[in-house]
């Protein structure tokens, strides 16, 4: 399975009228994740994906693009999405279980997790021995493997398909 660990896009700042639940994404955070999802589908053609979002509703602004991006031109069940509580927390194990449950069900090989820094950094950490800092809108690809290190096989940023 490769798992793909995806930082949230640029949010606005949290205010005393805005709380950090319910910041939604700035105009730059929408721009770079329409971006990196136009990529992650050139990397993806045809192959089926699940997208599982933290509650938080910069996730959720986040995932909603990254799945419209990846369903555009494919059938609506080659793309899935979902939220997961768990990605609000810094838990990794109920994470894994959904992982193993995926498996077990032969759900899709290509597996998002849109949640927060410093959680990305951490789970990355556990499962590659990789430490690396999330930026927005950033993509872990990660070749899981269970029983052993899992291997980091790319670290991509919207920066890079800049011109």
């Amino acid at each position: 399975m490769r798992l793909y660990l995806m930082r949230h896009g640029h949010a606005v700042k949290e205010r005393a009228t805005l709380d950090n639940f319910h910041r939604p994404l700035t105009d730059t955070g929408i721009a770079e994740t329409e971006k990196m999802g136009r990529h992650l589908k050139e990397m993806l053609p045809d192959q089926a994906v699940g997208i599982y979002l933290s509650p938080l509703v910069r996730t959720q602004q986040t995932g909603e693009i990254l799945a419209r991006t990846l369903r555009d031109g494919r059938a609506a069940a080659d793309v899935t999405s979902g939220t997961l509580y768990a990605l609000a927390r810094d838990n990794w194990e109920p994470l894994d279980n959904h992982l193993i449950n995926l498996t077990a069900s032969g759900g899709p090989e290509h597996v998002f997790f849109v949640s927060h820094q410093p959680f990305l950094e951490a789970w990355l950490y556990g499962l590659t021995g990789v430490s690396l800092s999330f930026k927005q809108s950033s993509v872990a690809v990660i070749d899981l493997r269970r029983g052993k290190k899992s291997k980091l096989v790319a670290y991509l940023t919207p920066s890079l398909w800049e011109k």
